[in-house]
């Protein structure tokens, strides 16, 4: 039986062990509470006050705690993975063998008393601004969340990326010779000029996206290609086989597209609106006319006038 608000603020500060799943604890204040052991999986504790606080092996996988105070409080052995830690307070505390993989850690704060292990300070640093630029050879990199991180032109040969989270990241300039991104997500990351060899470790659709951007597309045999979120700002497509291709939430800006045949391509949510068309066959091509935003299409475009087809997407 789930605890209420209430009556884990009624317990406080003897939590240790108590099952507190998708417990609602934001802003409490439960500084020096003991909390060890406890499962706090999916707990909702952004904006609390666990100053001080014995978090020893406490579990707090996919839990809120953004902007949480954690300064000078015990994580050895926390269980964080796909924690929101965004903004959270980390000075002085002790995170000794906790398990980070998928922890948000943008904008985190921590000091020189803060205890993490290296290949999570790591991650911090890159996450928060300082991975411009960095020679980092070989580096262990797995699992880290590094979602819009700027590594544009760091060296990252050799490193271990294995299902590591880098939607949105710049990867520009990068050398990924004989790097491992396995299982990598690389939603909307920008890879033109990054650097890869036959060592280098890239699921296909990652792999296709660094060839389209980086050697062109131009005349090439796309059909049915997955696409869907890939970076493809600037490639040239010209008179490319897309025809149902799944081009959704791609981002096609600036591309030339001129002469492609991209009949029947899923174009719900992608970025066209610089986008080169003429001479495009974009009949039963799908487009969004509903949801979070529309297909951006060129200014002018007609889609009725090339027999493409709006279809409705939920908010």
């Amino acid at each position: 039986m789930s605890l209420s608000r209430h009556e884990i603020l009624r317990r406080a500060p003897d939590l240790a062990g108590l099952d507190l799943r998708g417990a609602r604890l934001s802003g409490a204040n439960l500084g020096l509470a003991d909390f060890r052991g406890a499962r706090l999986r999916g707990a909702r504790l952004s904006r609390a006050d666990l100053s001080e606080a014995n978090l020893f092996q406490a579990d707090f996988r996919g839990a809120n705690l953004q902007r949480t105070n954690f300064a000078g409080a015990g994580l050895y052995g926390a269980d964080l993975r796909d924690a929101f830690l965004s903004g959270a307070i980390l000075t002085g505390a002790d995170l000794g063998e906790a398990a980070l993989a998928g922890a948000r850690l943008q904008g985190a704060v921590i000091d020189e008393h803060s205890i993490l292990p290296a290949r999570w300070r790591l991650v911090w640093e890159l996450a928060n601004g300082q991975g411009r630029g960095r020679a980092l050879p070989g580096a262990d990199l797995r699992e880290a969340y590094l979602a819009g991180a700027d590594l544009t032109g760091s060296d990252l040969a050799g490193a271990d990326l294995t299902a590591a989270q880098l939607l949105g990241a710049d990867l520009s300039g990068t050398d990924l010779r004989g790097a491992d991104l396995t299982d990598a997500n690389l939603a909307e990351a920008c890879l033109r000029d990054a650097r890869l060899d036959p060592a280098t470790r890239l699921d296909s659709q990652w792999r296709l996206v660094w060839e389209l951007v980086n050697q062109g597309g131009a005349g090439r045999e796309l059909r049915l290609a997955s696409l869907s979120y890939a970076n493809l700002a600037g490639a040239d497509l010209r008179g490319a086989d897309l025809r149902g291709a799944d081009l959704s939430r791609c981002d096609l800006s600036g591309a030339d597209l001129r002469d492609a045949d991209l009949r029947g391509a899923d174009l719900t949510y992608a970025e066209l609106a610089t986008a080169r068309l003429d001479g495009a066959d974009l009949r039963e091509a799908i487009y969004n006319v509903s949801g979070w935003r529309t297909t951006s299409l060129p200014p002018g475009l007609d889609p009725a006038a090339h027999a493409m087809v709006p279809v409705d997407e939920p908010a």
